[in-house]
């Protein structure tokens, strides 16, 4: 295609090209009209775009990630009158999960973060065990010393991933593996 040879404007020779005035028809040497060139995106539009895509992947893995935190450990206990609680922990992931369960002592900094303090002395059966994908396990902790009443303990759930299969022995690889170990914290309130 050539480039034009004649440009009219609609509204006569002498229309003004300020807002809202009407874009010159350009026509070629054959008189078959040429479309206007089209400009190139910008770059903040194609950054932004990019920057919502990538937040939009990030809140749907969170959103997938505590979702599959809700029912692991119940939210909160209540020791009876002997010290003892039970409860039920799962494992809703799709991988065998090493879970390790301690209570402790704790109170919250001035922001409402909890801060942990020494282990409570208590018999919890079972103390680590391994569950499989979509298993459930009973515990009961009975707490071994003397706690005051009105106290919050935390019941500290430590959820680690197992490996499925083992590394390949190929030494000319490089493979990365993460593992992401889960604490979630309870209360457990002596009454």
């Amino acid at each position: 295609m050539s480039t034009p040879a004649l440009t009219l404007v609609r509204g006569g020779r002498y229309a003004r090209r300020g807002r809202g005035a009407p874009e010159p028809l350009a026509f070629d040497d054959d008189g078959v009209l040429v479309p206007p060139p089209q400009a190139a995106p910008s770059r903040p539009a194609w950054a932004w775009r990019l920057v919502f895509a990538l937040g939009t992947v990030v809140w749907a893995l969170a959103l997938v990630g505590v979702r599959a935190l809700v029912g692991q450990v119940p939210s909160a206990l209540t020791l009876d009158s002997r010290g003892e609680v039970a409860g039920i922990i799962r494992n809703t992931a799709q991988a065998p999960m090493l879970v390790t369960i301690t209570l402790y002592w704790a109170s919250e900094d001035s922001t409402g973060r909890v801060v942990l303090g020494r282990e409570v002395r208590a018999r919890v059966s079972p103390r680590t065990t391994t569950l499989a994908p979509f298993e459930s396990q009973t515990f009961r902790l009975r707490v071994s010393e003397a706690v005051p009443h009105g106290t919050t303990l935390r019941l500290v759930t430590l959820f680690e991933p197992q490996d499925v299969a083992p590394p390949s022995p190929d030494t000319t690889r490089i493979v990365a593996r993460i593992a992401i170990a889960t604490r979630l914290i309870t209360r457990v309130l002596v009454p």
